[in-house]
């Protein structure tokens, strides 16, 4: 017995070492050992907590107070100039027909940002050693309580950028990334502004700031994206707002992203009802599954199909297809193995078989289904 586990173990572990490149995880082993060092070097006191120096009488006056005071008065002149321009031009403005949605949310949101990071790193960066005993530091802090309203107002104008591009053509995975990637970078910023107000010193500041990203990508994975996505899509096209459409037909989505696609079967636009009743006829392919013959059971199962994408005879690719081989939503009782078992696969295969009216005839016909999904494609591309 105990051969046999350990002949297991070893053939487990040949597999995973298949394809393994050892200069690629010595360099990436080097790299995480280089940025520990940053983070937390060697001499670890200096990576330790503590209060900022009590300001005395006889405290000496920063020598580059002057430089800083000038440096905060330049970006709050900055600021407001773009932000009267950003307001006044930008915001509760009607945009014409042919107006550049991606370039005005990409690139403007995009320099925004950067501009609210390296507010953040001027601030942290300033108040910091001989700064908090300067004799004069609270007409600094005024200053940067100032500067730091206007960084809110900027992080406003960042937020309807992204707004307004998704008000355009419905929400995707990459957009949540961009409000997830703003949120982050507001959190930062308010962990500077917090460190200013409670004279906090650079070591407390650092080990908050480690924190924020890692939070987010958190936040990224737990949250449940696709379904959150094509939730938004759908419901804006329920309400007969269409333009939502183009990313349930253009962007790549998994089985928790499908679910709320299954609202569409009837909706009053025949181009997007067949199109999606054809797109649920792919993932029903994707689970096993084929419609019932005219006395067939109706949870007839078949052996998934390789996942070779459709092409239209556009040059059109499915990008929808992805799960894993191996990843069926079928039961607990199946051959799949438990770490493998999905339960948006599981809800999704149920709510496909109590649907299988609408979409049999896609699942059927490949002709039929290659020109809804060709009609749905050509329709929402006028949205991308």
């Amino acid at each position: 017995l105990v051969g046999t586990q350990a002949r297991l173990m070893m053939n487990m572990l040949g597999e995973l070492l298949v394809g393994f490149e050892f200069l690629e995880a010595l360099f990436w082993l080097a790299s995480g050992w280089l940025v520990l060092g940053f983070l937390y070097p060697a001499r670890f006191a200096l990576m330790t907590e503590g209060t900022p120096p009590e300001l005395s009488q006889d405290a000496t006056p920063w020598t580059y107070y002057a430089a800083f005071r000038n440096t905060l008065l330049s970006v709050i002149l900055l600021f407001a100039g773009y932000l009267i321009f950003e307001f006044t031009t930008l915001w509760f403005q009607e945009f014409p027909d042919n107006f550049y949605y991606a370039g005005y949310a990409h690139q403007g949101a995009f320099w925004l940002t950067v501009a609210l990071a390296l507010a953040t790193v001027v601030l942290s960066l300033g108040f910091r050693g001989k700064t908090l005993s300067d004799p004069r530091l609270a007409s600094l802090k005024r200053l940067a309580i100032v500067w730091s309203v206007q960084n809110l107002l900027l992080s406003l104008a960042v937020y309807n950028r992204l707004t307004i591009y998704i008000e355009f053509n419905g929400m995707t995975r990459m957009r949540m990334v961009g409000l997830l990637g703003i949120t982050a970078v507001v959190v930062g910023f308010a962990m500077v502004v917090i460190k200013i107000m409670r004279d906090r010193d650079f070591v407390w500041l650092l080990h908050r700031q480690a924190w924020v990203p890692m939070l987010a990508i958190v936040a990224y994975a737990a949250l449940p994206v696709d379904w959150m996505v094509n939730q938004y899509n759908t419901s804006r096209v329920l309400n007969n707002d269409l333009a939502p459409s183009v990313q349930i037909i253009a962007q790549r989505t998994s089985a928790e992203g499908c679910l709320p696609l299954t609202r569409l079967v009837d909706v009053e636009d025949p181009v997007i009802r067949d199109g999606t009743r054809a797109l649920l006829a792919l993932w029903a392919r994707e689970l096993g599954l084929t419609a019932s013959g005219p006395s067939g059971p109706v949870d007839s199962v078949a052996e998934p199909t390789e996942q070779t994408p459709w092409q239209s005879e556009y040059g059109h690719r499915t990008p929808w297809l992805g799960l894993r081989r191996g990843f069926s939503g079928t039961d607990r009782t199946s051959a799949t193995p438990w770490h493998n078992f999905q339960g948006s696969e599981a809800m999704l295969r149920r709510r496909l078989l109590e649907l299988e009216p609408k979409w049999a005839e896609f699942n059927r016909s490949p002709e039929r289904r290659s020109q809804a999904l060709d009609a749905f494609f050509q329709f929402a591309y006028q949205w991308y």
